[in-house]
């Protein structure tokens, strides 16, 4: 086992101690080093640690970054936190910057902005950002698209290839099906209850749902708790076990649309550019375009 994987066995009161160890460097090689540091930040960002144990390494590793390089505050949805944590690492890797990401359901970003909540980087559906601008927390004029997602349903892996996308075909999966996952709060959730009063399933599924939290419908998919699973097509991409039975079509006004912007308070409005373009960039099209999103115009 790595040193990195026994961190996830740690208690609070062990792990700042027992992680310098177990990386082999004392903590003053830290505080000229942002490079390991930032390094360390992008393998622990995989993890699944203790909760308490993860707050205590994010701290260390934030200090040891904070002496050498800045730190851009990004907050974000957690449809995207496979994508984005991996355009963080490109991001880190070309700049001499370093990106701090929070991750929470669509409709709670901008509450958390409203309420205070310090940030440099924001990223939503773009339908909450007017009210954000309008309280003067976001600056309109760095509000630009990101991608726009389609809803897609998953089932346990080893289903047939072909992807359904016909009005018909999503119809009878549904009505066929024994239960269905989806996202009880949320962007996705809300856009699926709505889609299904567009198919007319509504009634004919409502006692074979299953709300869940975030994340839950393709973990329940994969381990059969779940005939199916509703998720943006970004989730059920990057989830284990799980493969994509079917797309819903633009038609039916599925689609969920990020898009980012800066704070009106950013401690570096010129740092917080830099990632609010790579973002936004066309040199990570292709990556999007792999992983389910497609770039889109803000009208």
């Amino acid at each position: 086992m790595s040193s990195y994987e026994r961190i996830a066995d740690l208690t609070p009161s062990r792990c700042e101690c027992t992680f310098l160890t177990l990386i082999g460097h004392p903590a003053s090689v830290f505080s000229d080093n942002a490079i390991i540091a930032t390094r360390l930040r992008w393998r622990v960002r995989c993890l699944s640690v203790h909760p308490a144990s993860g707050s205590v390494i994010w701290e260390m590793l934030a200090k040891m970054t904070s002496v050498t390089r800045t730190s851009i505050r990004l907050l974000t949805a957690v449809a995207i936190r496979s994508q984005i944590n991996e355009l963080i690492g490109t991001f880190e890797r070309s700049h001499d910057l370093a990106v701090d990401a929070a991750f929470d359901l669509n409709p709670n970003v901008p509450k958390r902005i409203l309420m205070g909540e310090p940030f440099d980087v924001g990223m939503t559906n773009p339908w909450y950002v007017g009210e954000l601008i309008s309280e003067g927390k976001v600056d309109a004029g760095t509000h630009v698209p990101f991608g726009r997602i389609p809803l897609a349903i998953a089932k346990r892996s080893g289903s047939p290839d072909a992807v359904l996308t016909s009005h018909e075909d999503i119809c009878d999966l549904l009505l066929r099906a024994k239960s269905i996952a989806y996202t009880s709060e949320g962007t996705s959730g809300k856009t699926f209850l709505e889609v299904t009063g567009r198919l007319g399933v509504s009634n004919g599924i409502s006692q074979r749902t299953k709300p869940m939290g975030p994340g839950q419908p393709v973990i329940a998919a994969a381990a059969g708790d779940a005939e199916l699973a509703v998720a943006p097509l970004t989730v059920v991409m990057a989830a284990p076990g799980v493969d994509t039975v079917a797309i819903f079509p633009s038609d039916l006004r599925a689609d969920i649309d990020m898009s980012v912007f800066l704070s009106i308070d950013a401690r570096s409005k010129d740092q917080g550019m830099q990632l609010v373009e790579f973002l936004s960039g066309r040199s990570i099209d292709s990556y999007l375009a792999s992983k389910g999103v497609v770039r889109f115009s803000l009208t």
